[in-house]
């Protein structure tokens, strides 16, 4: 059995290690969780931003359109009984914000991951 062992936490609960390869190798066999790289963090941190941006962005867009149209967004604008200005609109207004949200919400986790890095100014995230 393996001395007790405290790893350090990074972002969304990924464990890191301190010491030795021979001791990374035993825990493999314990099932330990394989340390992602900084890179494939970033990577995980901007994917759970930009979603959650989108999704934020997409519901607000939802209420705000019932409010100005009066009925619910088409569900798909494609679809023949939805008015060409109806279609138009919709697929312009998602596009576009949604690729806003996404963004704002890609440029605050940079941000924030910088901060966490202890980076600052031209070094930005991976």
């Amino acid at each position: 059995m393996p001395a007790p062992y405290l790893p350090s936490v990074v972002p969304f609960f990924v464990w890191t290690t301190h010491t030795s390869t021979d001791d990374q190798a035993e825990r493999a066999n314990y099932g330990w969780v394989q340390v992602l790289s900084e890179r494939q963090q970033w990577a995980l941190v901007a994917g759970v931003a930009g979603t959650l941006g989108a999704f934020a962005v997409r519901s607000g867009l939802e209420m705000a359109w019932k409010a100005a149209v009066g009925n619910d967004p088409p569900r798909n604008p494609a679809a023949r009984d939805v008015p060409w200005r109806h279609a138009i609109a919709w697929t312009v207004a998602t596009g576009v914000l949604i690729g806003l949200g996404r963004l704002l919400a890609e440029r605050a986790a940079a941000g924030a991951w910088d901060r966490y890095q202890g980076r600052r100014g031209s070094d930005s995230a991976p």
